[in-house]
């Protein structure tokens, strides 16, 4: 079985690498566990995870970034999920 745990911790690794580079300001939060509900109904456990946002001064733009480490509780196998979400027009921006 391959060591999730470890890719995880790589993903996370590399998204922060990438972000830090950004002209601009980040910030980086740890999950320490949470739950995932669609409809109603839980659907994983979150083992794990890091939220990502990122003010971008030269695109004037607000990124976004979520990678958790799930545990099904229907599928039984553990995952691991990112998500991106740009906003690139935001009042965060005008004058």
């Amino acid at each position: 079985k391959a060591d999730i745990k470890g890719f995880f911790n790589d993903v996370c690794r590399t998204v922060e690498n990438v972000v830090k580079n950004v002209n601009g300001e980040y910030q980086s939060v740890e999950i320490k566990h949470g739950k995932n509900v669609d409809l109603g109904i839980k659907q994983a456990e979150i083992l794990e995870g890091r939220f990502f946002e990122v003010y971008c001064y030269k695109c004037l733009s607000i990124g976004f970034i979520r990678v958790w480490l799930e545990k099904g509780l229907y599928i039984k196998k553990s995952w691991i999920s990112v998500d991106v979400d740009e906003i690139l027009e935001t009042l965060w921006f005008k004058e």
